[in-house]
């Protein structure tokens, strides 16, 4: 049963409700705290919101995850088409494994070369002609150069390959930091060429925005072990560690933004909170 305030000076004075003094004084302290927490609200938001895109062209052929599913760091969130990159892989395979053409020069290098030593010893017991020596000399050095382009053609063939396969992973989407899937997924079919992929929500942390008064700025900021109240449970003040304070205060308001972060999976974005005011 509730007992009219303006009766409550009466009833205390002739000892009628017993300890009513001690209540009236617990209330007032605490309606009187909780007026000044009130007076510096605060928002609670995603530390990041990342809105994932893709690096190439192209239309998604399925997706790996559905609207508020958490994912890790690196969780695969789509799949792009990859019917062509397919083939451009398989042909650089092939080219970057083909070495019958290198093979081949080797074997026709060498074979003059020992032709050339042949006719050296020949011609010093003047068995041959000079320009027969110097025709097959020709011949060994064209086949050198004939192996060096070969070995070249082979290397820019397992250039082509690493790139192809570096494209084929750009083809799979992955989430850059762990967070929740926002409402607005793409679906299978859709190009990603003026849309992002996917909405991730960094939610560990949080952060959290306090409007504080310029004037009390020192005094918030000093605070060694700040605390939060969410969504008016005073009864339960939430730690959050500082991380900075804007530079330059709003002029309308004449406040400035402090900024925490809030490590509370059971909290919420877009929770409403406000800022303890006093005690460090």
């Amino acid at each position: 049963m509730q007992i009219a305030s303006p009766l409550l000076p009466s009833l205390i004075a002739l000892g009628v409700l017993t300890g009513a003094a001690d209540v009236v004084a617990q209330t007032t302290t605490t309606r009187t705290q909780f007026a000044a927490v009130s007076d510096f609200n605060c928002t609670i938001t995603p530390l990041r919101i990342i809105e994932l895109s893709s690096s190439i062209d192209g239309v998604i052929k399925s997706v790996a995850t559905n609207p508020g599913d958490k994912v890790a760091q690196g969780d695969v969130i789509a799949y792009l088409d990859d019917t062509m990159a397919l083939q451009d892989l398989r042909l650089a395979e092939l080219r970057a494994t083909s070495t019958a053409v290198l093979d081949g020069a080797k074997l026709r290098r060498d074979g003059l070369r020992d032709r050339v030593a042949r006719l050296e010893r020949a011609f010093t017991r003047k068995a041959v002609s000079i320009s027969d020596l110097e025709a097959a000399r020709l011949e060994y050095q064209v086949a050198i150069s004939d192996v060096t382009q070969e070995e070249d053609r082979l290397a820019l063939a397992q250039a082509e390959l690493a790139r192809a396969q570096a494209y084929m992973s750009r083809l799979v989407l992955r989430s850059p930091a762990s967070g929740v899937i926002g409402e607005d997924l793409i679906d299978p079919g859709e190009s990603v060429s003026k849309q992002h992929v996917a909405t991730i929500y960094v939610n560990q942390p949080l952060r959290v925005e306090a409007f504080v008064p310029a004037a009390r700025i020192a005094s918030i900021i000093s605070q060694s072990s700040p605390q939060i109240v969410v969504n008016g449970n005073i009864d339960a003040p939430v730690a959050v560690s500082l991380d900075y304070a804007a530079p330059v205060a709003d002029l309308a308001s004449n406040t400035i933004s402090v900024f925490y972060k809030l490590d509370a999976p059971d909290v919420l974005p877009g929770s409403k909170c406000v800022i303890q005011n006093g005690g460090s």
